[in-house]
């Protein structure tokens, strides 16, 4: 069984975010893209939330990475979990932090443990270069 990732963020983040992760990882299984655009209420991203969750989880659990903390992504997501096992919800989430996600799931044996180590791919990689 594979861990199974959504990507959900504001416009055409996680559409964008698919386009860099197959270039660098292939297609993979278990992993849905789903974008907030103009003109989708809350009640739509929810549906969408749910039903790309019931096709990614197969049984070990699931991690949602959205892009913006607070945001309608995040806060939907949050609210799918609640009250939920074996789920985990990342906010901040940028192309480094997603393909790792991707590359290095099958290693964990549950979804918080993942969540923590792209928590801690995702510090790292942020990095100021001066010149």
């Amino acid at each position: 069984m594979t861990i199974g990732i959504i990507v959900t963020g504001h416009i055409n983040f996680a559409t964008g975010t698919k386009s860099a992760v197959e270039a660098i990882t292939g297609n993979q299984q278990a992993i849905k893209y789903v974008d907030f655009t103009e003109g989708t209420t809350r009640t739509e991203l929810e549906s969408l939330l749910i039903d790309a969750c019931e096709i990614v989880d197969e049984g070990a659990g699931v991690l949602f990475c959205t892009d913006v903390p607070s945001g309608t992504p995040f806060q939907v997501s949050a609210q799918i979990c609640t009250g939920k096992t074996n789920v985990s919800v990342l906010t901040g989430s940028n192309i480094n932090m997603i393909t790792e996600a991707v590359m290095e799931r099958e290693s964990f044996a549950n979804v918080s443990d993942l969540a923590d180590h792209i928590v801690d791919v995702g510090k790292l990689a942020i990095q100021s270069i001066s010149f």
